[in-house]
């Protein structure tokens, strides 16, 4: 016996639980992400910051550093904040470091990696729509 399809204008029950098991495994995924990337912050502040003491000039990425860290910290400690808000916020962090990043190092640094990986991590985290359209609107 083959698949019925509901009638014309009834919800679709598999489509319903497919769409909450995925904002579900997002949810638990952004959860995960924020916390690793709030602690995996840790460290660039303080080179950064070891860096400012030698070269004055690197003050200014040590203040943008300390305010993206905890700006992603609320990101991670805030959970009733709305998925697509949380991981919208993730990834404009994401591309503000990538634009510090060149700024501070040019090619050579760490920001065209940024560039690379955040469509990837929006297409994951947010969906299709997302991950088709950061790869065209990078700096």
């Amino acid at each position: 016996m083959g698949v019925t399809n509901p009638p014309e204008g009834a919800p679709s029950t598999h489509n319903n639980e497919t769409e909450s098991v995925l904002r579900e495994w997002r949810t638990r995924i952004v959860n995960g992400f924020l916390a690793f990337a709030t602690l995996a912050c840790l460290p660039v502040v303080g080179l950064t910051f070891v860096a400012a003491s030698r070269d004055p000039g690197q003050w200014p990425a040590v203040a943008l550093f300390t305010v993206m860290l905890l700006l992603l910290a609320v990101l991670a400690l805030w959970r009733s904040l709305g998925l697509q808000v949380r991981a919208a916020g993730l990834l404009l962090l994401g591309y503000l470091a990538a634009i510090v990043s060149l700024a501070r190092g040019g090619l050579a640094g760490s920001g065209r990696d940024y560039l690379l990986v955040l469509p990837i991590v929006g297409l994951i985290l947010v969906g299709v729509p997302t991950g088709v359209f950061l790869p065209g609107h990078s700096p």
